[in-house]
């Protein structure tokens, strides 16, 4: 597909809609959002179909391609028909030593960077022509791109491009988390071949954006949509309420699961997706001041248990899916009372194969977690950023460290997977918050490690970007890898990227670089021990404790515990207060806390 190409000329013979995914979105996941627009307009009696070109991408891409945030720019030589050669010196030339350090310490060498980018640039190649032949020509008039975040921009355009090219009429629609706010009209200026963008959560405005761009509609009427107008960009009427998610249709996942099953990735547990709340119940009050989520900002809506539970029971039986993963920013606490305890039932009575994902709030106490691990949650994403308190209260999360080394205790005991990552950088992080993380992670090999640390990323719509100057954030720009992949002015970049660059005072300090990178590398040691089958066990008898320790070298490490530290421990199952301890064994506060010292010195404090 090297090369620009020419109009073809084609002709639209048919009213028809296709809702395209496009790469770097996991090829191993659905989109539950295009699955219910699909249904949504077949419903309303607009014929549609459902196509999947992140299958297409070769699994050769390295998934830290397909995971970076200039990922994209494997699709820049085709879009901006360029040397891949520039593309890739470009991109090494902007590599820093930050992101070198949210590598955990793996070796980044740029030679074989540069093979994996080439590589990969010709796959990305690869993977349009083969979305290009499977969309047969003339078949639909719009063509509906899933956008998130800063994702699957350049190759939604790229394949836009073509079918523009092939079909002059066809009109090209954008949608999804990487076109909200100012990055609709954006997207609009910076794409040509991209007629309209419909912005917000479309469960309530996407069949009239279809007869808007079928002339069948005023397009003036259609609450968030965008258009191309000549030169210019027309806007309409703003966002009315956050619509209901109590009426959104199941998806049917047939064509997903249909294309998949002629995929390179038909060998990879299948994964489907389901919603059982929409926002945030956290964010609604006390929007965490890193997080850029858009619907964070509306009310937290829930569906029906009842009907949840219906269309998990109906995906189970009819795919079988390895894993059924909601999409909900935080698992609601309704559920807790309703649909756990259903679900558990069903696991009972129906079928014991069902499995879960959840994302949850970093707080749950030891009989929520086994609730979720009665219903078959056996994945969650606990939102455990910091393993410092106080950055924990100065990101606004809620809980504390201590509560969150109890809850991956929990997780580890009902054998729930935990999957978190930390975030490194915040604007109030002090050396004395990373040592003080080091001391704690030492003690923490035992139980389920971060995946990553992680940059902190000025994302839109989240307070830190709301308020850069208040949170000490100044010099706000594109990554240089924006600049590579988008090769627009700056000031456009600045509304079209979800994420952008800063510079925060102080964090170039020695001292801070320095505790930082202890931090990491004791985050290195604590994946390793982990994997390598560290694990710690206590059993009880007659008021001793007995702690085994297994090293993951097929050595163990016995030691007993007795007397006032035993009992300390016995005590200890959840966070508690020294305080508390010593009044609940009427023991002098100063012995408890000797104590306390003492099983900390034992690797148990």
């Amino acid at each position: 597909m090297s090369g620009a190409r020419e109009p073809a000329g084609g002709h639209v013979t048919s009213e028809r809609i296709l809702l395209v995914t496009m790469p770097l979105a996991n090829p191993t996941l659905p989109n539950l959002a295009v699955e219910q627009l699909a249904e949504i307009s077949r419903t309303a009696g607009f014929p549609c179909d459902v196509f999947y070109g992140t299958l297409l991408l070769s699994r050769s891409v390295p998934a830290w391609i397909i995971q970076s945030y200039w990922g994209q720019a494997i699709f820049a030589p085709t879009y901006h028909n360029l040397d891949p050669d520039l593309i890739v010196q470009e991109l090494l030339n902007g590599y820093d030593d930050f992101d070198r350090l949210c590598h955990l310490g793996n070796k980044i060498d740029p030679d074989e960077m540069a093979i994996d980018l080439f590589l990969a640039m010709e796959r990305a190649e690869e993977c349009l022509d083969a979305c290009l032949e499977a969309i047969p020509p003339g078949k639909y008039d719009v063509v509906g791109f899933s956008v998130a975040f800063d994702a699957q921009r350049l190759a939604s355009a790229c394949l836009a491009r073509l079918l523009k090219w092939r079909d002059p009429e066809v009109k090209i629609l954008f949608g999804g988390t990487g076109c909200d706010g100012p990055m609709a009209a954006a997207s609009l200026r910076a794409f040509p071949e991209v007629d309209a963008v419909l912005s917000g959560e479309a469960v309530a405005t996407f069949a009239e954006a279809i007869l808007a761009l079928r002339g069948a509609q005023q397009k003036e009427g259609v609450p968030g949509l965008l258009w191309r107008d000549g030169s210019q960009i027309g806007t309409a009427s703003a966002h009315g309420v956050a619509p209901s998610i109590l009426d959104v249709p199941s998806p049917r996942y047939s064509e997903y699961v249909a294309q998949r099953s002629t995929s390179a990735y038909d060998d990879v547990p299948m994964i489907l997706m389901f919603e059982s709340s929409r926002g945030c119940w956290w964010g609604w009050k006390h929007h965490c001041r890193f997080c850029g989520i858009q619907n964070v900002r509306q009310p937290y809506r829930s569906r029906d248990a009842g009907r949840v539970l219906a269309e998990l029971l109906d995906l189970q039986d009819r795919f079988r899916p390895d894993l059924l993963y909601a999409t909900d920013a935080i698992l609601d606490q309704k559920s807790l009372r309703s649909l756990l305890p259903e679900l558990s039932r069903a696991r009972r009575q129906v079928d014991p194969g069902i499995h879960l994902f959840y994302e949850i709030k970093s707080n749950l106490r030891r009989e929520e977690v086994a609730m979720l691990a009665a219903a078959g949650v056996v994945k969650v994403q606990p939102g455990i950023e910091s393993l410092c308190t106080a950055l924990l209260r100065s990101v606004d999360k809620g809980t504390t460290a201590i509560r969150q080394v109890a809850l991956l205790k929990w997780f580890e005991a009902y054998r729930i997977s935990p999957i978190y990552g930390l975030i490194i950088g915040l604007p109030e992080e002090r050396p004395e918050h990373y040592l003080e993380m080091t001391r704690l992670a030492r003690l923490l090999h035992h139980l389920p490690p971060p995946l990553s640390l992680n940059r902190l990323g000025l994302h839109k719509f989240s307070p830190y970007a709301d308020e850069p100057e208040r949170h000490g954030f100044s010099n706000i720009r594109p990554f240089e890898s924006q600049r590579i992949i988008y090769r627009v002015p700056d000031h456009l970049l600045v509304d079209l990227c979800y994420e952008l660059n800063y510079t925060l005072p102080g964090h170039d300090d020695p001292d801070l670089r320095a505790a930082r990178d202890e931090f990491g590398r004791e985050v290195i040691h604590w994946i390793r021990d982990y994997f390598r089958g560290v694990r710690q066990f206590c059993h009880q008898h007659d008021g001793v404790i007995t702690v085994i320790r297994c090293l993951g070298d097929g050595g163990t490490d016995i030691r007993t515990v007795s007397g006032l530290e035993a009992r300390i421990l016995d005590r200890s199952a959840e966070p508690r207060s020294l305080e508390s301890v010593s009044r609940e064994l009427e023991v002098d506060a100063e012995a408890v806390h000797q104590a306390a010292m003492a099983l900390e010195v034992m690797g148990l404090g």
